[in-house]
């Protein structure tokens, strides 16, 4: 399942010689991973809430790859690069499943909720975090 890696940048526009030198650099530490660049460098059009700065997202085969990626000695020889100079934050994520719906997703999480007692009319149906990765090809539909 494709991985991907979200950089947000807090203050983007600190241009120093060593990011430009990281970027020149950071897509050979990636090739032998399968990671592509798949956003950079755009102006984000908030459309909820807010978001100061710039994203950058990279994709991956899988996690393995990607979190292998960044423990690379290719990557970490470069990586101070980046953040001796730029204020971020990276995560990962993956994908979804290419037969992936919401609503295969919400089953899940009704069939999660059937296994917790609600204690009032007003509860939530249930208190999931639903950023677990939740195994959907098990989800049974009546």
């Amino acid at each position: 399942m494709t991985a991907y890696l979200i950089n947000h940048l807090r203050q983007p526009g600190v241009l120093h010689r060593e990011v430009l030198e990281y970027l020149d650099r950071v897509q050979a530490t990636l090739d032998p991973f399968g990671g592509k660049f798949i956003a950079q460098g755009g102006e984000p059009q908030v459309l909820e809430g807010a978001w100061a700065g710039s994203v950058i997202v990279l994709s991956f085969p899988d996690m393995t790859k990607v979190r292998a990626w960044y423990k690379s000695a290719a990557y970490q020889k470069i990586l101070h690069l980046r953040t001796d100079h730029l204020v971020g934050d990276v995560i990962l994520v993956d994908g979804v499943d290419p037969d992936h719906t919401p609503g295969k997703f919400a089953q899940k999480l009704w069939n999660l909720s059937a296994t917790r007692v609600i204690e009032s009319a007003r509860a939530p149906v249930a208190n999931i975090n639903v950023g677990t990765n939740l195994d959907l090809s098990r989800t049974h539909h009546a």
